[in-house]
């Protein structure tokens, strides 16, 4: 951040969006210099950079300066925002009953409503914690039923089934693609909860491996792709292998200048969410590499249920729309892969938790790098993390997670697959 640094002038929000940018690539130091810089100008810009310097720091896991921030802005203290930064130290802390407390608080309170959701998950984690799954099962119910917005399920699976029935015909073999190989590009694709981010993580300890955690830039290709080719997928068939080259280039140009990835390394990349977008890495990304990741679809989908997505996927709020997402992702990605041409390898979750040399031996074999010990140490991983698993990938590897959908076994029905 040298060329703002050397710009003290620049206005607080500048600062403000440059310190959230640099928090969502998981820098943590430029985000806390820039958010300072920021917070110089006083008044609200003070209370948006405290928040922020606080969720770095609650991210990091960086608890003992979050709790020393709080103790230095006192009079920030009545601002919602700062009291979820309280309830989350509390409750990292130890002091699971006052977080409790005030999570219930922050729940009631009208002004705090847009907080509602993020309290909400926070305290269903906390009651998994004290042994209250049922309580904990019950509350996200609620918060399901309040805040996450209504979806479709049948367009995915109508858009997936005609991808299907082009890959089974071999139309998708005469998509247009880049003309250029995506050399040293790799993707993790897996549902959410599946143990994408602990994959990554292991991965990331490796030197030539450089993990970019969930930038945006596939998200936009895909708009873009589905803009330019008059909708999407139909658009892999319509757009030139010159903006393909020149997509391609911007997120290679984008991904490694951000994060120094030097010619001989990997970039690795976990933002695709793997329905789709198989189709944009087999047109933009020829010749790249995807390692994807399954769970006990039971397991993952407890965790999707109990967890704080962004209400916009309302697929996550019931059961049922979960096992039909899983169902339909298990069905067609191994087959959009194939049909695109684009080399891939499986990793059970179960299997990288149980045999974790095993595993990553197998991932780093078919990225064609040599074994790295510290792969085997995640939790060592200084990255900040900005995934809904922060907290479990600062521990070592575990099986604990392993099974969690017995606790609930009678939510779920014959129609679930293990």
């Amino acid at each position: 951040m040298s060329h703002l640094r050397t710009q003290s002038s620049r206005p607080p929000d500048e600062w403000l969006s440059f310190a959230v940018q640099q928090h969502r690539q998981g820098k943590t130091a430029g985000a806390l210099q820039a958010a300072a810089e920021a917070a110089k100008s006083g008044g609200r810009w003070r209370l948006e950079a405290t928040v922020l310097v606080g969720e770095c720091l609650f991210r990091a896991g960086r608890i003992h300066d979050l709790g020393q921030l709080l103790e230095t802005h006192p009079d920030l203290c009545e601002d919602p925002r700062i009291k979820t930064l309280q309830a989350r130290w509390m409750s990292r802390s130890g002091n699971i009953e006052g977080a409790l407390t005030l999570f219930r608080g922050l729940m009631a309170l009208p002004e705090a409503q847009p907080l509602y959701r993020l309290c909400a998950f926070e305290y269903v984690g906390l009651l998994n914690k004290e042994g209250r799954p049922q309580e904990a099962w019950t509350l996200a119910e609620e918060a399901h039923r309040r805040t996450t917005r209504p979806f479709d399920v049948r367009l995915m699976e109508h858009a997936l089934d005609v991808s299907l029935d082009w890959a089974q015909r071999g139309a998708l073999h005469r998509m247009i693609q880049a003309s250029r190989p995506a050399q040293r590009t790799a993707f993790i694709l897996g549902m959410p909860r599946s143990g994408t981010t602990l994959l990554e993580q292991m991965l990331d300890r490796h030197p030539l491996v450089h993990a970019v955690g969930e930038t945006p830039m596939i998200p936009h290709l895909s708009d873009a792709l589905a803009d330019a080719g008059g909708g999407w997928p139909y658009s892999v068939f319509e757009v030139s292998p010159a903006m393909l080259d020149q997509w391609q280039a911007k997120y290679r140009n984008e991904v490694r200048s951000s994060f120094s990835i030097p010619n001989n390394a990997w970039s690795l990349d976990k933002t695709v969410f793997p329905m789709l977008q198989p189709l944009i890495l087999g047109s933009v990304f020829p010749q790249s590499k995807v390692i994807r990741i399954a769970r006990d679809s039971r397991d993952n989908a407890t965790s999707l249920f109990l967890s704080n997505f962004d209400p916009t996927w309302g697929w996550t709020g019931s059961l049922e729309s979960i096992r039909r997402v899983i169902a339909a992702e298990r069905r067609a990605v191994p087959t959009l892969l194939d049909a695109v041409g684009i080399e891939h390898i499986t990793v059970r979750y179960e299997a990288l938790v149980e045999n974790p040399e095993k595993e990553i031996r197998r991932v780093l074999d078919f990225m064609d790098v040599t074994w790295h010990p510290e792969c085997l140490e995640p939790e060592k991983n200084l990255r900040t993390v900005m995934t809904l698993s922060h907290e479990q990938v600062r521990r070592p590897i575990n099986r604990g997670s392993i099974g969690r959908w017995q606790t609930y076994a009678e939510r779920f029905t014959g129609t679930w697959p293990a």
